[in-house]
């Protein structure tokens, strides 16, 4: 099982941005356990404009191009051992990806207030499965919410995720 995080991210315009990208290696089926996304700091509590926000989950399957402008994410195993992840986490993308001649397929659509926070858990029929050389998108779409008053809200999110099996 494995974790990735960041923390207290400045939202800034009202762009499209990607949360999380997260690609499976040729050989790996993983499984999505949970998503949590929530802003940190003062910001938006008490806020009159404060957002709803709507993030999309899409799984990418073929060619399509990487959103860019955020961090490579390692991630860590929950038990502590020193297994490596051989796939690819990509955290808090200011661009988002663009398919190319892939496919997107959008899994889930969801909305929650930015002061409650969004926790993505799924029952274990319902979790996410990301078979060989998928990837699992979650973006904030350009809808014009994401900052309308200007006050960059701090986005926080961890991915829980694990490699149920291989080829």
């Amino acid at each position: 099982m494995y974790k990735g995080t960041f923390a207290g991210v400045s939202y800034t315009g009202g762009a499209a941005r990607d949360i999380w990208e997260l690609g499976a290696t040729s050989s790996q089926v993983i499984a999505v356990h949970s998503i949590f996304v929530g802003n940190y700091g003062t910001t938006q509590f008490g806020d009159a404009n404060a957002q709803g926000l709507w993030p999309r989950l899409i799984r990418a399957s073929g060619s399509f191009t990487s959103g860019s402008g955020g961090s490579t994410i390692t991630p860590v195993t929950t038990d502590g051992a020193a297994a490596t992840f051989g796939g690819t986490l990509e955290g808090n993308n200011s661009t988002i990806a663009v398919v190319s001649t892939g496919t997107f397929v959008t899994l889930e659509n969801e909305v929650f207030h930015l002061q409650a926070g969004w926790f993505y858990k799924p029952t274990p029929q319902e979790m996410i499965i990301l078979r060989p050389s998928d990837t699992l998108i979650v973006t904030f779409p350009d809808d014009g919410t994401l900052n309308p008053s200007g006050d960059a809200p701090k986005i926080t999110s961890t991915i829980v995720f694990e490699v149920v099996g291989g080829l």
